[in-house]
């Protein structure tokens, strides 16, 4: 059998077939490059006039979660810093703090995360600052506490403050939640609390996130399964403002997740990936949502790229209908249109109106309420644990509307 050539330079063999079309080693990394050039635009070096020396770059911060897509774009970054060092006499026009949040202690890893970011930080040290944050640093800072759990902790709690913070995130939290969906849901919310927290202590303007176009894909279905259609377009797209002034990117939004694993094969860095030893649960009525659409849209881009393509350039295309809301979830942080358990309330009529009274509902601010404002998912989510929360269950407010 001929071996295929390259589709772009027609001269060497190709070692790697994406989205159907043959690449060889070079061509492929300048593709896959390109596409992340292309989202990294803003972050040229400039320069004020002629002969004033390069403005102070950007300081970015890197979530670093050592899966295969955050790999291939620590390498992507690494190399744009080093063309940009070549061709600038060493000037560049961002610098980069990747963090990884290190959930060792709940989840069972083939390597230790700590030891993968020291080698890292030998190898890479003079193009790029490494740091690993603890989960259980969650547990230590009281204010991000307070904003997970939304609670004043003096007065509401699951347990006392002072034993709380002595104890361990999956003992107090993750355990307390029965269902593997929401479970998930807050073990993404405290990772992105510390990201945040840590993109305000090194003055980040904004987080680099890894995520692939087959991920983004995937969290569009999530969000709308699990009631947070609205949010769907400020989740995925990019310079949002997610909390405290942050804003996200997502330098990997036109690469899919096969492309990122065959690109850090070919870099070598497939030695720092880790993986979880627990494996996803095979039978169906096991699946969380998102290991339900991890393996559609691993059995699907393969053979219809197009598919991936299309649910996220769709996504990126909706209004994001929350941007003038001032209401935000306490617990994920996303903006609601309206106050949920207000909406249930007045979906639904129960008595006759006077003569002359209208049935509209009236209208009250979600500001003069003492409780904490949830959006529907987390609504949902929290009705899951046997957290204390200072507020109506989802059960006890459908009650009241029973025949």
């Amino acid at each position: 059998m001929t071996a295929q050539l390259c589709k772009r330079c027609s001269a060497t063999e190709s070692v790697v077939v994406s989205r159907k079309e043959p690449f060889c080693r070079s061509c492929f990394e300048r593709y896959l490059r390109g596409k992340e050039r292309k989202q990294m635009t803003p972050y040229k070096v400039t320069y004020p006039s002629r002969t004033s020396p390069p403005t102070q770059p950007a300081r970015l911060l890197l979530a670093l979660s050592l899966g295969s897509s955050s790999l291939a774009l620590l390498e992507m970054l690494l190399e744009h810093l080093r063309d940009q060092m070549e061709t600038h006499r060493g000037a560049t026009g961002f610098t980069i703090v990747a963090v990884h949040v290190d959930c060792s202690p709940i989840l069972s890893y083939n390597r230790d995360p700590k030891a993968v970011i020291q080698e890292l930080q030998k190898e890479f040290s003079e193009l790029c600052t490494f740091e690993t944050v603890s989960i259980d640093e969650f547990l230590q800072d009281q204010e991000l506490l307070g904003t997970f759990t939304h609670l004043d902790l003096e007065t509401y709690s699951f347990s006392q403050c002072g034993e709380l913070a002595s104890r361990s995130v999956k003992s107090d939290i993750l355990d307390k939640i029965r269902d593997r969906t929401a479970k998930q849901d807050f073990l993404f919310s405290i990772i992105h609390n510390l990201l945040v927290r840590s993109a305000r202590s090194h003055n980040s303007s904004h987080i680099l996130f890894g995520d692939s176009m087959s991920r983004l894909a995937e969290r569009v279905l999530s969000l709308t399964s699990k009631g947070r259609g609205a949010a769907v377009s400020s989740s995925i797209a990019d310079n949002i403002i997610c909390k405290n002034g942050i804003a996200q990117l997502y330098p990997m939004r036109e690469i899919m997740r096969a492309e990122a694993e065959a690109y850090v094969a070919m870099q070598d860095f497939s030695q720092y990936v880790i993986t979880p030893t627990q494996r996803p649960p095979t039978i169906l009525r096991m699946m969380t949502i998102d290991d339900l659409l991890v393996n559609y849209f691993t059995d699907i881009e393969a053979g219809f790229p197009s598919i991936v393509s299309t649910v996220v350039r769709t996504a990126d295309k909706l209004k994001d209908t929350t941007a003038e809301s001032n209401s935000v979830c306490a617990l994920c942080g996303v903006k609601c249109l309206a106050e949920p358990e207000r909406w249930l309330k007045e979906i639904t009529v129960s008595k006759p109106a006077l003569e002359g009274e209208s049935l509209e509902p009236t209208e009250t601010s979600a500001q003069h309420s003492d409780k904490p404002i949830l959006c529907y998912g987390c609504l949902v989510a929290t009705n899951s644990s046997s957290f204390t929360w200072p507020r109506s269950s989802k059960d006890e407010i459908l009650r009241q509307y029973e025949l």
